[in-house]
């Protein structure tokens, strides 16, 4: 024990989301997470600055097909996510999906 950080553990994590269904077929959803700053390596000398990110996703349903649009990074926060000491990973751009489901029972 030499009071440094643990590598790539941030010292806390805070996740919350909101879901709204504004009419039966229409489900909206909102995530925010964030990471605190972490250090990348034991001896300390290596900080990945904290992060929030942001995911939201609306989808409408009719009988059995669902159409969905979602977005993870929504504001394209660039950000570093992992490191083995000496080097960072970049974390993903924003992402956009448009996806169809229709349930078969």
């Amino acid at each position: 024990m030499t009071g440094n950080r643990l590598p790539v553990s941030p010292g806390y994590v805070l996740n919350w989301g909101a879901a709204f269904n504004p009419a039966p077929s229409i489900a909206l959803n909102l995530d925010v997470k964030h990471l605190d700053s972490v250090q990348a390596n034991r001896e300390n000398s290596f900080l990945i600055d904290a992060y929030t990110l942001v995911d939201a996703a609306g989808s409408w349903q009719r009988q059995r097909v669902r159409i969905t649009l979602s977005a993870h990074n929504l504001f394209n926060k660039q950000y570093y996510w992992n490191s083995d000491g000496e080097t960072a990973d970049p974390g993903r751009p924003r992402q956009v999906i448009l996806s169809t489901s229709i349930r078969l029972r």
